[in-house]
Protein backbone atom coordinates (compact mmCIF):
# COMPACT_ATOMS: atom_id res chain seq x y z
CA UNK A 1 0.00 0.00 0.00
CA UNK A 2 1.43 3.23 -1.36
CA UNK A 3 2.10 6.28 0.96
CA UNK A 4 -0.50 9.49 0.44
CA UNK A 5 1.45 11.47 -2.08
CA UNK A 6 4.02 8.75 -2.96
CA UNK A 7 5.75 9.69 -6.02
CA UNK A 8 4.73 13.19 -6.71
CA UNK A 9 6.99 16.20 -6.50
CA UNK A 10 6.94 18.54 -3.93
CA UNK A 11 5.54 21.14 -6.09
CA UNK A 12 2.72 18.78 -6.33
CA UNK A 13 1.93 18.30 -3.11
CA UNK A 14 1.31 22.11 -2.28
CA UNK A 15 -1.88 23.16 -3.81
CA UNK A 16 -3.31 20.10 -1.26
CA UNK A 17 -1.88 20.73 1.33
CA UNK A 18 -3.13 24.21 1.54
CA UNK A 19 -6.73 22.59 0.44
CA UNK A 20 -6.89 20.99 3.92
CA UNK A 21 -5.01 23.76 5.92
CA UNK A 22 -7.11 26.46 4.82
CA UNK A 23 -10.63 25.92 6.27
CA UNK A 24 -8.48 25.18 10.67
CA UNK A 25 -6.11 27.96 9.77
CA UNK A 26 -9.07 30.41 8.99
CA UNK A 27 -10.84 29.53 12.48
CA UNK A 28 -7.53 30.04 14.06
CA UNK A 29 -7.32 33.51 12.32
CA UNK A 30 -10.60 34.23 13.11
CA UNK A 31 -10.37 33.12 17.22
CA UNK A 32 -7.30 35.14 17.28
CA UNK A 33 -8.73 38.32 15.71
CA UNK A 34 -12.26 38.08 17.52
CA UNK A 35 -12.85 41.35 19.28
CA UNK A 36 -9.04 42.38 19.06
CA UNK A 37 -9.17 46.49 18.30
CA UNK A 38 -11.14 46.93 21.50
CA UNK A 39 -8.46 45.24 23.72
CA UNK A 40 -6.94 47.53 26.63
CA UNK A 41 -3.28 47.08 26.28
CA UNK A 42 -1.60 46.48 30.22
CA UNK A 43 -0.02 44.56 32.78
CA UNK A 44 2.74 42.33 31.97
CA UNK A 45 2.24 43.55 28.47
CA UNK A 46 3.78 47.27 28.61
CA UNK A 47 7.14 46.05 29.60
CA UNK A 48 8.44 46.07 25.86
CA UNK A 49 5.98 49.39 25.20
CA UNK A 50 8.18 51.09 27.83
CA UNK A 51 11.42 50.00 27.02
CA UNK A 52 10.76 50.44 23.16
CA UNK A 53 10.05 53.99 23.72
CA UNK A 54 12.53 54.71 26.45
CA UNK A 55 15.36 53.85 24.65
CA UNK A 56 17.90 52.50 21.47
CA UNK A 57 18.25 49.74 19.83
CA UNK A 58 21.84 48.73 20.94
CA UNK A 59 20.73 49.54 24.64
CA UNK A 60 17.52 46.93 23.99
CA UNK A 61 19.53 44.34 22.80
CA UNK A 62 22.28 44.63 24.96
CA UNK A 63 20.09 44.79 28.69
CA UNK A 64 17.81 42.10 30.88
CA UNK A 65 15.25 43.87 33.09
CA UNK A 66 13.49 42.53 36.18
CA UNK A 67 10.60 43.54 34.05
CA UNK A 68 10.20 40.90 31.93
CA UNK A 69 10.54 41.53 28.17
CA UNK A 70 11.82 40.00 25.15
CA UNK A 71 14.91 41.67 23.66
CA UNK A 72 14.06 40.87 20.08
CA UNK A 73 10.52 41.65 20.28
CA UNK A 74 11.10 44.90 21.63
CA UNK A 75 13.69 45.48 18.98
CA UNK A 76 11.38 44.73 16.11
CA UNK A 77 9.20 47.57 17.85
CA UNK A 78 11.91 49.80 18.07
CA UNK A 79 12.40 49.64 14.54
CA UNK A 80 9.00 50.63 13.45
CA UNK A 81 9.58 53.62 15.85
CA UNK A 82 12.42 54.85 13.93
CA UNK A 83 10.92 54.27 10.34
CA UNK A 84 7.96 56.21 11.79
CA UNK A 85 5.21 54.26 12.56
CA UNK A 86 2.72 56.06 14.99
CA UNK A 87 2.21 52.54 17.00
CA UNK A 88 -1.64 51.42 18.23
CA UNK A 89 -2.74 48.69 20.22
CA UNK A 90 -2.84 46.44 16.71
CA UNK A 91 0.75 47.18 15.77
CA UNK A 92 1.89 45.99 18.89
CA UNK A 93 0.39 42.89 18.57
CA UNK A 94 1.28 41.93 14.83
CA UNK A 95 4.39 39.94 15.82
CA UNK A 96 2.90 37.94 18.29
CA UNK A 97 -0.30 37.06 15.70
CA UNK A 98 2.00 36.86 13.20
CA UNK A 99 3.71 33.88 14.63
CA UNK A 100 0.85 32.51 15.88
CA UNK A 101 -0.45 32.38 12.64
CA UNK A 102 2.58 30.72 11.58
CA UNK A 103 2.03 27.85 14.01
CA UNK A 104 -1.34 26.96 12.25
CA UNK A 105 0.07 26.09 9.33
CA UNK A 106 4.01 24.86 9.72
CA UNK A 107 2.87 22.72 13.14
CA UNK A 108 0.18 20.38 11.18
CA UNK A 109 2.02 20.28 7.64
CA UNK A 110 5.26 19.50 9.12
CA UNK A 111 3.56 16.34 11.36
CA UNK A 112 1.67 15.03 8.28
CA UNK A 113 4.98 15.34 6.34
CA UNK A 114 6.64 13.30 9.35
CA UNK A 115 3.95 10.70 9.72
CA UNK A 116 3.95 10.48 6.24
CA UNK A 117 7.31 10.03 5.86
CA UNK A 118 7.89 6.43 7.06
CA UNK A 119 6.59 3.02 4.90
CA UNK A 120 3.62 1.78 5.78
CA UNK A 121 3.34 -1.61 8.46
CA UNK A 122 2.31 -4.36 6.43
CA UNK A 123 -1.45 -5.48 6.88
CA UNK A 124 -2.31 -7.48 8.76
CA UNK A 125 -1.47 -8.25 13.09
CA UNK A 126 -3.79 -7.76 15.50
CA UNK A 127 -5.90 -4.48 14.79
CA UNK A 128 -6.52 -1.44 13.91
CA UNK A 129 -4.80 0.02 17.19
CA UNK A 130 -1.42 -1.88 15.33
CA UNK A 131 -1.64 0.95 12.83
CA UNK A 132 -3.43 -0.92 9.75
CA UNK A 133 -1.89 0.52 7.04
CA UNK A 134 0.66 2.47 8.86
CA UNK A 135 1.45 5.80 10.26
CA UNK A 136 1.08 7.12 6.45
CA UNK A 137 -2.89 6.31 6.82
CA UNK A 138 -2.71 9.07 9.55
CA UNK A 139 -0.67 11.53 7.77
CA UNK A 140 -3.38 13.99 6.11
CA UNK A 141 -6.31 13.30 9.24
CA UNK A 142 -3.44 13.40 11.11
CA UNK A 143 -2.65 16.99 10.17
CA UNK A 144 -6.40 18.09 9.93
CA UNK A 145 -6.98 17.42 13.39
CA UNK A 146 -3.84 18.15 14.58
CA UNK A 147 -4.85 21.93 12.72
CA UNK A 148 -8.49 21.90 14.27
CA UNK A 149 -6.87 21.64 18.33
CA UNK A 150 -4.45 24.25 17.45
CA UNK A 151 -6.68 27.00 16.03
CA UNK A 152 -9.24 26.16 18.96
CA UNK A 153 -6.92 25.52 21.62
CA UNK A 154 -7.91 28.98 24.48
CA UNK A 155 -4.29 29.22 25.14
CA UNK A 156 -2.60 29.41 21.89
CA UNK A 157 -5.06 31.66 21.14
CA UNK A 158 -4.93 33.99 23.77
CA UNK A 159 -1.20 33.75 23.93
CA UNK A 160 -1.01 34.78 20.21
CA UNK A 161 -2.54 38.06 21.06
CA UNK A 162 -1.17 39.47 23.92
CA UNK A 163 2.08 41.51 23.17
CA UNK A 164 4.48 39.22 24.80
CA UNK A 165 7.11 36.88 23.19
CA UNK A 166 4.85 33.62 24.18
CA UNK A 167 3.63 32.69 20.77
CA UNK A 168 7.64 33.08 19.18
CA UNK A 169 8.51 30.83 22.01
CA UNK A 170 5.85 28.16 20.63
CA UNK A 171 6.68 28.21 17.21
CA UNK A 172 10.25 28.53 17.33
CA UNK A 173 10.57 25.72 20.11
CA UNK A 174 8.34 23.23 17.97
CA UNK A 175 10.17 24.31 14.76
CA UNK A 176 13.08 23.35 16.93
CA UNK A 177 12.08 20.09 17.88
CA UNK A 178 10.47 18.58 14.64
CA UNK A 179 13.46 19.47 12.82
CA UNK A 180 15.46 17.49 14.76
CA UNK A 181 13.57 14.75 14.03
CA UNK A 182 13.73 15.07 10.26
CA UNK A 183 17.61 15.41 10.52
CA UNK A 184 17.80 12.42 12.73
CA UNK A 185 15.43 9.86 10.02
CA UNK A 186 17.28 11.60 6.87
CA UNK A 187 20.52 12.84 8.09
CA UNK A 188 20.69 15.76 5.77
CA UNK A 189 22.69 18.69 7.43
CA UNK A 190 20.00 21.71 6.49
CA UNK A 191 17.87 20.32 8.89
CA UNK A 192 20.41 20.44 11.73
CA UNK A 193 21.32 23.72 10.79
CA UNK A 194 17.95 24.83 10.96
CA UNK A 195 17.53 23.30 14.29
CA UNK A 196 20.31 24.96 15.75
CA UNK A 197 18.79 28.46 14.29
CA UNK A 198 15.38 27.83 15.82
CA UNK A 199 16.75 26.70 19.09
CA UNK A 200 18.89 30.01 19.09
CA UNK A 201 16.36 32.03 18.10
CA UNK A 202 13.61 30.60 20.92
CA UNK A 203 15.86 31.08 23.84
CA UNK A 204 16.47 34.71 22.64
CA UNK A 205 12.82 35.54 22.30
CA UNK A 206 11.79 33.89 25.60
CA UNK A 207 14.38 32.17 28.46
CA UNK A 208 12.06 30.11 29.42
CA UNK A 209 12.53 27.82 25.69
CA UNK A 210 16.02 26.55 26.93
CA UNK A 211 14.88 22.80 28.53
CA UNK A 212 12.69 22.08 25.33
CA UNK A 213 14.82 23.04 23.15
CA UNK A 214 18.04 20.82 24.23
CA UNK A 215 15.41 18.14 25.23
CA UNK A 216 15.86 15.85 21.86
CA UNK A 217 19.14 15.77 22.50
CA UNK A 218 17.87 13.24 25.86
CA UNK A 219 16.27 10.94 23.29
CA UNK A 220 19.08 10.71 20.91
CA UNK A 221 21.23 9.52 23.21
CA UNK A 222 18.67 7.02 24.04
CA UNK A 223 18.13 5.58 21.13
CA UNK A 224 22.35 5.62 20.34
CA UNK A 225 22.55 3.58 23.59
CA UNK A 226 20.03 1.46 22.31
CA UNK A 227 21.49 0.89 18.78
CA UNK A 228 18.22 1.59 17.52
CA UNK A 229 17.50 2.31 14.03
CA UNK A 230 15.45 5.32 13.14
CA UNK A 231 11.69 5.23 12.24
CA UNK A 232 12.32 4.58 8.07
CA UNK A 233 14.90 1.81 9.07
CA UNK A 234 17.98 3.63 8.08
CA UNK A 235 21.19 4.23 11.09
CA UNK A 236 20.63 7.08 12.90
CA UNK A 237 23.18 10.08 12.97
CA UNK A 238 26.69 8.76 14.57
CA UNK A 239 28.08 9.96 17.52
CA UNK A 240 30.48 12.57 16.12
CA UNK A 241 27.42 14.12 13.80
CA UNK A 242 25.55 14.65 17.18
CA UNK A 243 28.06 16.15 19.01
CA UNK A 244 28.62 18.24 16.05
CA UNK A 245 24.91 19.17 16.16
CA UNK A 246 25.27 19.67 19.97
CA UNK A 247 28.43 22.38 19.44
CA UNK A 248 26.38 23.99 16.79
CA UNK A 249 23.15 24.39 19.22
CA UNK A 250 25.42 25.82 21.83
CA UNK A 251 27.04 28.55 19.85
CA UNK A 252 23.23 29.51 18.68
CA UNK A 253 21.93 29.76 22.10
CA UNK A 254 24.75 31.72 23.48
CA UNK A 255 25.53 34.44 20.79
CA UNK A 256 22.49 36.03 21.14
CA UNK A 257 23.28 36.10 25.22
CA UNK A 258 26.80 37.16 25.06
CA UNK A 259 26.08 40.98 24.64
CA UNK A 260 23.37 40.92 27.26
CA UNK A 261 25.69 38.79 29.23
CA UNK A 262 25.92 40.95 32.75
CA UNK A 263 22.31 42.43 32.95
CA UNK A 264 21.53 38.00 31.92
CA UNK A 265 23.27 37.02 35.04
CA UNK A 266 22.72 39.95 37.25
CA UNK A 267 18.82 40.26 36.70
CA UNK A 268 17.44 36.91 35.94
CA UNK A 269 20.01 34.24 36.32
CA UNK A 270 20.10 35.44 39.91
CA UNK A 271 17.45 37.28 40.48
CA UNK A 272 14.48 35.13 38.61
CA UNK A 273 15.45 31.66 39.94
CA UNK A 274 14.26 31.31 43.59
CA UNK A 275 13.10 27.64 45.94
CA UNK A 276 9.82 27.26 45.88
CA UNK A 277 7.25 24.56 46.56
CA UNK A 278 4.52 23.92 43.36
CA UNK A 279 1.33 22.82 45.05
CA UNK A 280 -0.91 20.24 43.34
CA UNK A 281 -3.93 22.39 42.96
CA UNK A 282 -1.26 24.90 41.32
CA UNK A 283 -0.15 21.50 38.90
CA UNK A 284 -4.06 20.46 38.49
CA UNK A 285 -5.05 24.13 37.49
CA UNK A 286 -2.24 24.04 34.85
CA UNK A 287 -3.28 20.78 33.54
CA UNK A 288 -6.91 22.28 33.15
CA UNK A 289 -5.48 25.67 31.28
CA UNK A 290 -3.71 23.41 28.73
CA UNK A 291 -6.97 21.35 28.01
CA UNK A 292 -9.07 24.30 27.48
CA UNK A 293 -11.62 24.02 30.23
CA UNK A 294 -12.88 24.16 33.49
CA UNK A 295 -14.79 20.92 33.90
CA UNK A 296 -13.04 18.02 35.60
CA UNK A 297 -14.17 15.32 33.39
CA UNK A 298 -13.11 17.03 29.76
CA UNK A 299 -9.86 18.15 31.67
CA UNK A 300 -9.28 13.75 32.51
CA UNK A 301 -10.72 12.99 29.35
CA UNK A 302 -8.18 15.04 27.32
CA UNK A 303 -5.46 13.80 29.10
CA UNK A 304 -6.58 10.23 29.23
CA UNK A 305 -6.59 11.01 25.37
CA UNK A 306 -3.06 12.29 24.77
CA UNK A 307 -1.71 9.55 26.87
CA UNK A 308 -3.07 6.70 24.44
CA UNK A 309 -2.26 8.87 21.71
CA UNK A 310 1.23 8.92 22.41
CA UNK A 311 1.25 5.04 23.20
CA UNK A 312 -0.15 4.73 19.19
CA UNK A 313 2.39 6.71 18.12
CA UNK A 314 5.14 4.83 19.89
CA UNK A 315 4.12 1.84 17.92
CA UNK A 316 3.84 3.59 14.98
CA UNK A 317 6.43 6.00 14.92
CA UNK A 318 8.35 5.15 17.97
CA UNK A 319 11.23 8.14 17.11
CA UNK A 320 8.52 10.70 16.64
CA UNK A 321 6.92 9.39 19.90
CA UNK A 322 10.23 9.50 21.58
CA UNK A 323 11.45 13.06 20.87
CA UNK A 324 7.79 14.56 21.47
CA UNK A 325 7.75 12.99 25.15
CA UNK A 326 11.55 14.00 25.33
CA UNK A 327 10.31 17.61 24.83
CA UNK A 328 7.30 17.56 27.24
CA UNK A 329 9.14 15.38 29.84
CA UNK A 330 12.63 17.63 29.88
CA UNK A 331 10.68 20.63 29.54
CA UNK A 332 8.19 19.76 32.76
CA UNK A 333 11.45 18.75 34.65
CA UNK A 334 13.70 21.77 33.46
CA UNK A 335 11.37 24.37 34.58
CA UNK A 336 11.49 22.69 37.86
CA UNK A 337 15.15 22.75 38.43
CA UNK A 338 15.49 26.12 37.40
CA UNK A 339 12.30 27.06 39.43
CA UNK A 340 11.82 30.78 37.49
CA UNK A 341 9.96 32.96 39.80
CA UNK A 342 6.23 32.44 40.11
CA UNK A 343 5.62 28.77 39.58
CA UNK A 344 3.15 28.74 42.12
CA UNK A 345 1.13 30.50 40.22
CA UNK A 346 -1.13 28.42 37.29
CA UNK A 347 -1.20 31.78 35.28
CA UNK A 348 3.05 31.70 35.34
CA UNK A 349 3.10 27.79 35.38
CA UNK A 350 0.94 27.84 32.51
CA UNK A 351 2.99 30.58 30.38
CA UNK A 352 6.15 28.31 31.12
CA UNK A 353 4.56 25.33 29.93
CA UNK A 354 2.80 26.23 26.29
CA UNK A 355 5.62 25.32 24.46
CA UNK A 356 4.82 21.62 25.26
CA UNK A 357 0.91 21.97 24.29
CA UNK A 358 1.45 21.41 20.40
CA UNK A 359 3.09 17.84 21.00
CA UNK A 360 0.08 17.25 23.60
CA UNK A 361 -1.95 18.39 21.43
CA UNK A 362 -0.30 15.78 18.27
CA UNK A 363 -0.72 13.16 20.96
CA UNK A 364 -4.31 13.80 21.06
CA UNK A 365 -4.61 14.21 17.35
CA UNK A 366 -2.83 10.79 16.80
CA UNK A 367 -5.99 8.81 18.63
CA UNK A 368 -8.49 11.08 16.84
CA UNK A 369 -6.95 10.26 13.66
CA UNK A 370 -7.03 6.50 14.49
CA UNK A 371 -10.45 6.91 15.44
CA UNK A 372 -11.03 8.67 12.10
CA UNK A 373 -9.61 6.04 10.65
CA UNK A 374 -12.16 3.43 11.22
CA UNK A 375 -14.20 4.92 8.81
CA UNK A 376 -12.31 4.49 6.07
CA UNK A 377 -13.09 1.58 3.35
CA UNK A 378 -12.26 -1.76 4.67
CA UNK A 379 -13.54 -1.41 8.41
CA UNK A 380 -17.10 -3.28 8.95
CA UNK A 381 -19.93 -0.80 8.17
CA UNK A 382 -21.00 -0.18 12.29
CA UNK A 383 -18.26 1.33 13.49
CA UNK A 384 -17.75 3.29 10.54
CA UNK A 385 -20.05 6.43 11.32
CA UNK A 386 -20.19 6.05 15.13
CA UNK A 387 -15.95 6.38 14.97
CA UNK A 388 -15.95 9.35 12.86
CA UNK A 389 -18.83 10.87 14.86
CA UNK A 390 -17.07 10.29 17.94
CA UNK A 391 -14.26 12.64 16.60
CA UNK A 392 -16.23 14.88 15.39
CA UNK A 393 -18.04 15.23 18.51
CA UNK A 394 -14.88 15.40 20.36
CA UNK A 395 -13.41 18.23 18.63
CA UNK A 396 -16.81 19.93 19.33
CA UNK A 397 -17.29 19.06 22.93
CA UNK A 398 -13.59 20.82 23.78
CA UNK A 399 -14.42 23.78 22.40
CA UNK A 400 -17.89 24.02 24.03
CA UNK A 401 -16.41 22.91 27.59
CA UNK A 402 -13.86 26.23 26.76
CA UNK A 403 -13.84 29.80 27.37
CA UNK A 404 -13.52 30.87 23.62
CA UNK A 405 -17.69 30.37 23.53
CA UNK A 406 -18.39 32.02 27.20
CA UNK A 407 -19.59 36.10 27.24
CA UNK A 408 -16.13 37.01 29.43
CA UNK A 409 -13.98 36.54 26.39
CA UNK A 410 -16.55 37.34 23.59
CA UNK A 411 -17.45 40.50 24.70
CA UNK A 412 -14.86 41.86 27.05
CA UNK A 413 -12.40 44.82 26.37
CA UNK A 414 -9.90 42.76 28.98
CA UNK A 415 -9.99 39.55 27.56
CA UNK A 416 -5.56 39.70 28.44
CA UNK A 417 -6.32 40.59 31.80
CA UNK A 418 -4.54 38.12 34.02
CA UNK A 419 -7.95 36.86 35.37
CA UNK A 420 -9.31 36.09 32.39
CA UNK A 421 -6.20 34.19 30.96
CA UNK A 422 -6.62 31.87 33.93
CA UNK A 423 -10.27 30.80 32.29
CA UNK A 424 -10.83 28.63 34.78
CA UNK A 425 -11.75 30.41 37.72
CA UNK A 426 -15.35 31.21 38.22
CA UNK A 427 -15.85 35.25 37.08
CA UNK A 428 -19.13 35.62 38.32
CA UNK A 429 -18.17 36.16 42.12
CA UNK A 430 -18.36 39.72 41.69
CA UNK A 431 -21.64 40.91 44.20
CA UNK A 432 -23.41 42.67 41.37
CA UNK A 433 -25.93 44.31 43.85
CA UNK A 434 -23.38 46.61 45.09
CA UNK A 435 -21.65 48.01 42.06
CA UNK A 436 -22.39 51.89 40.82
CA UNK A 437 -25.97 51.94 40.10
CA UNK A 438 -25.47 53.82 36.49
CA UNK A 439 -24.01 50.10 34.88
CA UNK A 440 -27.44 48.65 35.46
CA UNK A 441 -28.77 51.45 33.83
CA UNK A 442 -25.86 51.42 30.88
CA UNK A 443 -27.62 47.81 30.66
CA UNK A 444 -30.55 48.95 30.09
CA UNK A 445 -29.86 52.09 27.56
CA UNK A 446 -29.67 51.21 24.09
CA UNK A 447 -27.73 53.87 22.79
CA UNK A 448 -24.33 51.69 22.31
CA UNK A 449 -21.87 54.22 23.21
CA UNK A 450 -19.11 53.17 24.75
CA UNK A 451 -17.85 53.53 28.48
CA UNK A 452 -14.58 55.94 29.66
CA UNK A 453 -13.02 54.28 32.80
CA UNK A 454 -11.17 56.28 34.63
CA UNK A 455 -8.60 56.51 36.68
CA UNK A 456 -6.74 53.84 35.32
CA UNK A 457 -3.23 51.72 36.12
CA UNK A 458 -1.72 49.88 33.39
CA UNK A 459 -1.35 46.78 36.09
CA UNK A 460 -4.41 44.70 35.58
CA UNK A 461 -4.55 44.08 39.52
CA UNK A 462 -5.02 47.47 40.12
CA UNK A 463 -8.54 47.56 38.46
CA UNK A 464 -9.87 44.28 38.54
CA UNK A 465 -13.63 45.89 39.37
CA UNK A 466 -13.84 47.39 35.35
CA UNK A 467 -13.96 43.92 33.46
CA UNK A 468 -16.55 42.97 36.43
CA UNK A 469 -18.51 46.05 35.52
CA UNK A 470 -18.48 45.74 31.73
CA UNK A 471 -19.83 41.71 31.83
CA UNK A 472 -22.96 43.64 33.70
CA UNK A 473 -23.24 47.20 31.26
CA UNK A 474 -21.91 44.76 28.23
CA UNK A 475 -20.48 48.15 26.38
CA UNK A 476 -17.28 48.88 25.10
CA UNK A 477 -14.83 50.14 27.31
CA UNK A 478 -12.07 52.50 26.79
CA UNK A 479 -9.43 53.36 30.23
CA UNK A 480 -7.68 56.57 31.06
CA UNK A 481 -5.27 56.93 33.24
CA UNK A 482 -1.29 58.82 34.05
CA UNK A 483 0.35 56.49 31.98
CA UNK A 484 3.55 58.22 30.75
CA UNK A 485 3.35 56.71 26.92
CA UNK A 486 -0.04 57.70 26.44
CA UNK A 487 0.39 61.02 25.32
CA UNK A 488 3.77 60.15 23.47
CA UNK A 489 3.08 61.48 20.10
CA UNK A 490 5.13 58.43 18.77
CA UNK A 491 1.62 56.13 19.77
CA UNK A 492 -1.59 56.60 19.35
CA UNK A 493 -3.56 54.25 21.72
CA UNK A 494 -7.06 53.77 20.59
CA UNK A 495 -8.35 52.12 23.91
CA UNK A 496 -6.51 54.01 26.44
CA UNK A 497 -6.29 58.22 26.74
CA UNK A 498 -4.73 60.62 28.72
CA UNK A 499 -5.54 62.28 31.92
CA UNK A 500 -6.89 65.14 30.15
CA UNK A 501 -10.21 66.44 29.83
CA UNK A 502 -9.52 67.29 26.18
CA UNK A 503 -8.72 63.62 25.85
CA UNK A 504 -11.65 62.32 26.85
CA UNK A 505 -13.63 64.28 24.33
CA UNK A 506 -11.28 63.52 21.76
CA UNK A 507 -11.94 59.73 22.62
CA UNK A 508 -14.81 57.74 21.06
CA UNK A 509 -16.40 57.24 24.08
CA UNK A 510 -20.26 58.48 25.08
CA UNK A 511 -19.92 58.03 28.69
CA UNK A 512 -17.45 59.06 31.21
CA UNK A 513 -17.41 57.02 34.64
CA UNK A 514 -15.18 58.72 36.85
CA UNK A 515 -14.28 57.01 40.10
CA UNK A 516 -13.43 58.36 43.38
CA UNK A 517 -12.72 55.73 45.58
CA UNK A 518 -11.38 52.81 43.16
CA UNK A 519 -10.02 50.98 46.07
CA UNK A 520 -13.15 50.87 48.25
CA UNK A 521 -14.54 49.48 45.09
CA UNK A 522 -12.15 46.92 44.85
CA UNK A 523 -12.58 45.66 48.41
CA UNK A 524 -16.11 46.07 48.39
CA UNK A 525 -17.13 44.78 45.12
CA UNK A 526 -14.57 42.01 43.78
CA UNK A 527 -15.10 39.03 46.13
CA UNK A 528 -10.96 37.37 45.60
CA UNK A 529 -10.68 33.92 43.25
CA UNK A 530 -8.60 31.33 44.18
CA UNK A 531 -5.23 32.86 42.46
CA UNK A 532 -6.50 36.85 42.58
CA UNK A 533 -7.10 38.97 45.71
CA UNK A 534 -7.99 42.65 45.48
CA UNK A 535 -5.46 44.24 48.00
CA UNK A 536 -4.08 46.91 46.23
CA UNK A 537 -0.63 48.30 47.12
CA UNK A 538 -1.30 51.40 49.43
CA UNK A 539 0.73 53.62 46.82
CA UNK A 540 -1.06 52.38 43.94
CA UNK A 541 -4.51 53.47 46.01
CA UNK A 542 -3.41 56.64 47.03
CA UNK A 543 -2.46 57.22 43.60
CA UNK A 544 -5.87 56.05 41.98
CA UNK A 545 -7.64 58.04 45.08
CA UNK A 546 -6.07 61.21 44.23
CA UNK A 547 -6.17 61.02 40.52
CA UNK A 548 -10.08 60.13 41.16
CA UNK A 549 -10.34 62.82 43.34
CA UNK A 550 -8.24 65.72 41.67
CA UNK A 551 -10.30 64.76 38.10
CA UNK A 552 -14.00 65.09 39.51
CA UNK A 553 -12.98 68.67 40.93
CA UNK A 554 -11.24 69.90 37.30
CA UNK A 555 -14.61 68.39 35.18
CA UNK A 556 -17.03 70.14 37.57
CA UNK A 557 -15.29 73.14 37.19
CA UNK A 558 -15.29 73.12 33.60
CA UNK A 559 -18.01 71.10 32.64
CA UNK A 560 -20.35 71.37 35.17
CA UNK A 561 -22.12 69.32 37.29
CA UNK A 562 -22.19 65.09 36.62
CA UNK A 563 -25.27 63.62 34.93
CA UNK A 564 -24.80 60.82 37.60
CA UNK A 565 -22.97 61.65 40.85
CA UNK A 566 -22.56 59.86 44.13
CA UNK A 567 -19.90 59.33 46.85
CA UNK A 568 -17.98 56.44 44.42
CA UNK A 569 -18.47 57.46 40.87
CA UNK A 570 -19.44 60.79 38.94
CA UNK A 571 -20.83 59.90 35.28
CA UNK A 572 -20.78 62.71 32.70
CA UNK A 573 -22.41 61.96 29.45
CA UNK A 574 -19.50 63.31 26.98
CA UNK A 575 -21.93 63.49 24.03
CA UNK A 576 -23.84 66.82 26.08
CA UNK A 577 -20.75 68.01 26.55
CA UNK A 578 -18.89 68.33 23.40
CA UNK A 579 -22.44 69.76 22.23
CA UNK A 580 -21.92 72.40 24.72
CA UNK A 581 -18.64 73.21 23.83
CA UNK A 582 -19.53 73.51 20.00
CA UNK A 583 -22.25 76.29 20.21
Amino acid sequence: MPAPWAGRSRAARWPGDLVWLLPPFALGVFLRLWNLPAQVMGGDENHAVRVALGHDLGWILTHYLPSDFSLPLTAVYRMMLAAGVTMTEMHFRLPPLAFGFALLLAAPWAVARCLEAVRPQEPGGAGWWRGRGGPASLARPGGVILAVLLAVSPALALYSRVVRSYSAMVLLTFVAVAVFEIWWRTGRRRWAAVYAVAAGLALWFHLGSGPIVVAPFAWAGIAKLLRRRTDDGGPPPSWKALVLVGVAAAAALATPQLPAWESLHAEVLTGKSIEQTVPVPTVAAAAALQAGSREPAVVAAFWIAALAGLLLLARWRPDLAGFSAAAVGVHVVGLRVLSPLGLASPLILNRYLLPILPWVLLWVAVLLAALWRLGASGTPAWLRWPARSAVVAALLGLVAAGPLVERPLRVSSFTHHNDLLVFIQNLAAARQQVMPGIYHELAAWDDGGAVLEVPWLDDFNANQTYYVYQLVHGREVITGGPMHYVPDPRTALRNTVEMQPQAFLASRARWLVLHRRVGYEEDRLFQPTRWAAPSLPREWRRLLHYEGRRMARRLEREWGPPFRGGPLVSVWDLDAVRARQAR
